[in-house]
């Protein structure tokens, strides 16, 4: 009995210390630069300051981003332009945060896509 109380506090010891208290994404899961996977070639550079440098189809431009770790979403947002509005993707990670996708990130009217991503 005491191996198996032994083993279940560690596991909750364990769960405890690496649970991210913050949700998921937070600013430091996604601060660095992604490249979109072929065929497409967006950039994408969370910078740690809540600014993201985008570069579609070689024109760059920086707005804001912010998360919310409750929900699983990246959301962005451009003060300076409003018709912008806000875009809100889900979070995926894989692969040791090196691989991220971006759910309905690739979307159009008539059909949903999410964006790959690797990081740089």
């Amino acid at each position: 009995m005491s191996l198996l109380r032994t083993t279940l506090l560690s596991a909750v010891l364990l769960s405890a210390i690496s649970c991210n208290l913050d949700g998921f994404p937070n600013k430091e899961d996604l601060v660095g630069t992604w490249v979109e996977a072929e065929p497409y070639s967006d950039v994408l550079t969370f910078r740690g300051n809540g600014s993201l440098i985008r570069t579609i189809d070689g024109v760059t431009d920086t707005i804001i981003y912010r998360t919310d770790g409750d929900r699983g979403v990246v959301i962005f947002t451009d003060p300076s332009n409003a018709g912008f509005g806000e875009l809100e993707y889900p979070v995926l990670m894989l692969s040791e945060q090196k691989h991220m996708l971006l759910e309905g990130y690739r979307s159009t009217s008539s059909q949903s896509a999410d964006g790959e991503f690797f990081r740089r």
